[in-house]
């Protein structure tokens, strides 16, 4: 971290309070913007570096490296708040019954139930095994709920 550390202190010293984007345009050795945030925080846990409430960094000694004057309650402008990631969940119809499937979602319902209908048809006629009968009906059974969930 010697020739990172020592290339952030310098650009600051020489500079004075910068943002994070401005740090990253003055450095050649950092490369990525996650390394800079690392170096940052290890800098500000340390006490090399301090950050204003305008989220500028600064050298906490020294010149034109000290933060500026905090602004009076009357002149101070409200700082724009920053949103809250959000994430965008896609919602289900109200009901089933809102929102008709198109006509080539309807069919595949409907070949799903017969399949399962012939299968299990097939099957007790030839074997009569209730373990797997059990099963393919349970199959058979999903297949016309889902069938009946868009239908009706």
């Amino acid at each position: 971290m010697s020739a990172q550390r020592d290339e952030v202190l310098a650009l600051l010293r020489a500079q004075g309070p910068l943002q994070v984007n401005q740090i990253m345009a003055g450095c050649e050795l950092i490369e990525t913007g996650k390394e800079l945030s690392n170096y940052l925080y290890n800098l500000r846990k340390a006490g090399e570096i301090a950050r204003d409430d305008a989220g500028r960094y600064y050298l906490p000694a020294g010149g034109n490296t000290a933060p500026p004057p905090a602004a009076s309650p009357e002149t101070e402008t409200p700082q724009p708040r920053k949103k809250a990631a959000t994430v965008r969940r896609v919602s289900k119809p109200a009901s089933p019954a809102a929102a008709s499937p198109p006509a080539h979602v309807r069919a595949a319902l409907d070949r799903s139930v017969e399949a399962a209908q012939a299968a299990l048809d097939e099957y007790v006629y030839s074997v009569g095994d209730r373990a797997l009968l059990d099963s393919l009906m349970a199959v058979r059974d999903a297949a016309r709920k889902a069938r009946e969930a868009w239908h009706d």
